[in-house]
């Protein structure tokens, strides 16, 4: 199933019935929808710890490892025979198991309001250029949301020192719509993201809703089951035959590796590359990179619209590629620009290379994640989502192509009048 992105349908379709509640309505149907109770009479061959006995989901859909059995014992509402037990107790034929697990406390007044002006301010039509807060697909199970950049994904030490700077997980239950009252769901008392995004860059993410999606979601980003695809604007010209072969960085951490078309797993003029680092702590980080376009620019001499297709998960992984591998850093990425200098002279030894011109961190980082494939963690079907390219990206290829346009002689007279 191909889902593409369509605001106004989708917030008719998902939001109508939740957008009629108050935002402490909303975010207590979460809360409602994640307690569970339950009664189960154990059969089995031999003893079982209770832990080992209540992990898979199959007892209680809210308990599907040993860490929640454990906890959910520790705090009394895992009961065996009636009575209090620890995680490690033995569980026999005949015995009764009982869950108890109450809704979480609700939030204050004031955080309440804090988080709804929160919500506001993501969905509001002035950041439709950026990227708004938008769903893409929801069924009771996940979520696809678009994650507007300058957003963190989830809190962190970063987040916490600073009181009140929200994070996209206390946005989520907001813009999301509680599971069905369904005990095979086991639904998660917010929803909670399966993977993570820089803060500076936007695009789709999945969301996880009950447990037992959680759960799946995590299989998959772990087996690498998960195809995700990103777009970028880097500084340069990037061309794929003189990459193709070299191994750039004096440590020569690098390798690129053409991809011929039949091989491709995606469409592109120039076929694409395969870059492959070795990091320090020896883990690799596989990328492939195909050129989508080529924009004359005065001030970057060009810009290439990338698209990108991470095979392992690595921190920074596209930035380093792009900067360190290619020699063409993000537009806006001002972490590893001066590295970018240095490879596109490692790569040319012999011959002048044009610096780089300062960066421009105001404009963002034109990095956008823009399409997740995965198999459905309920149904097993393939799931594809597809979010357009932020406008910003198109804005800035429109003035680097205008002002490339300008004749030497034009410049002179343009400043001329400025002065």
């Amino acid at each position: 199933a191909v889902f593409r992105y369509d605001s106004q349908r989708m917030a008719l379709a998902l939001l109508g019935s939740a957008t009629a509640l108050s935002p402490t309505e909303r975010l207590s149907s979460w809360r409602t929808a994640a307690a569970c109770t339950g009664v189960h009479v154990a059969s089995v061959a031999e003893s079982t710890p209770l832990s080992r006995f209540c992990s898979d989901g199959t007892v209680f859909p809210a308990l599907t490892s040993r860490t929640q059995a454990n906890n959910a014992a520790q705090r009394g509402e895992l009961l065996l025979n009636g009575r209090t037990a620890h995680g490690a107790a033995r569980v026999h034929s005949g015995d009764v198991l009982t869950l108890n697990n109450p809704s979480p406390a609700p939030l204050s007044t004031p955080e309440v309001r804090r988080v709804e002006r929160f919500f506001e301010e993501l969905t509001e039509a002035k950041r439709e250029r950026g990227g708004r807060f938008e769903v893409l697909h929801e069924d009771d199970e996940l979520a696809v949301v678009f994650k507007p950049p300058g957003v963190h994904s989830t809190g962190w030490a970063g987040t916490r020192k600073k009181w009140g700077e929200p994070t996209l997980c206390d946005a989520l239950p907001l813009l999301l719509t509680a599971p069905s009252q369904r005990a095979s769901l086991a639904p998660l008392p917010a929803p909670s993201p399966a993977h993570r995004l820089d803060a500076r860059v936007g695009g789709v993410i999945a969301v996880a809703k009950t447990r037992r999606a959680l759960a799946g979601l995590s299989t998959l980003f772990r087996e690498r089951r998960v195809t995700k695809v990103y777009v970028a604007i880097v500084v340069g010209a990037v061309c794929i035959e003189e990459l193709a072969g070299d191994r750039v960085d004096a440590g020569g951490r690098f390798t690129c590796t053409a991809i011929s078309e039949s091989a491709a797993t995606s469409k592109s003029p120039e076929g694409g590359l395969r870059v492959e680092q070795q990091g320090e702590d020896g883990r690799l980080s596989v990328t492939e990179v195909r050129v989508l376009e080529v924009t004359p620019c005065a001030v970057h001499g060009a810009l290439t619209t990338l698209e990108l297709r991470p095979l392992t998960g690595r921190r920074h992984q596209l930035r380093i590629a792009c900067a360190l591998a290619l020699g063409a850093p993000i537009v806006g990425d001002d972490l590893y620009h001066a590295g970018a200098s240095a490879a596109r002279a490692a790569r040319t030894p012999h011959g002048s290379v044009p610096p780089l011109p300062p960066v421009r961190r105001r404009a963002g980082l034109f990095l956008q994640a823009l399409e997740i494939s995965l198999p459905h963690p309920a149904t097993g079907r393939t799931l594809r989502v597809r979010a357009p390219e932020m406008r910003r990206f198109a804005k800035l290829r429109e003035r680097a192509a205008s002002g490339a346009a300008y004749t030497d002689e034009e410049w002179e007279l343009w400043r001329s009048r400025g002065t």
